[in-house]
Formats: structure tokens, C-alpha cells, sequence
């Protein structure tokens, strides 16, 4: 679902920095898509060791 969300995050940022040529807070989007991105990846990343180590 976080990957969902960053990419949405990170594409509004792209049309809103390169499109409409706005400043200022549509670098939250981009911030916003990196926080996303690594929370995701993190927890993808746990569950991943945690199931390993289930299976041992």
C-alpha cells in the first residue's frame, strides 16, 4: 500500500515541479514520497528476516 502511495506522492511532485512549475510546498510531495518509500522498504525488509528466520 506505501508503495502505492509513494509513487502517487513522487509522480504529483514530478508534474507539479516540472509541469506547472511550482515551488515551495509541492517539495512536501517529494519528501513525503521518501518517507514512504523507506518506511515500506524497511518493514518489507523486517518481515523478509523474520520470516527466515521462522523457517530455520
Amino acid at each position: 500500500m506505501l508503495w502505492i502511495v509513494s509513487a502517487i506522492s513522487f509522480v504529483v511532485w514530478l508534474v507539479g515541479t516540472f509541469l506547472l512549475h511550482k515551488g515551495g510546498p509541492i517539495h512536501f510531495a517529494l519528501v513525503s514520497a521518501i518517507c514512504f518509500f523507506v518506511i515500506q522498504f524497511t518493514q518489507d525488509r523486517r518481515t523478509r528476516e523474520y520470516k527466515r528466520s521462522q523457517k530455520r
